[in-house]
């Protein structure tokens, strides 16, 4: 595993997990 390239694209994807995480949260809210 090579950490040191494609750092842009990991830097994406952990940018989107909390965006997903936030999302799912108030989507809980919602439901509740």
């Amino acid at each position: 595993m090579n950490f040191q390239r494609g750092k842009k694209h990991e830097d994406l994807e952990l940018n989107l997990v909390p965006l997903i995480d936030v999302l799912l949260v108030i989507i809980i809210f919602l439901v509740v």
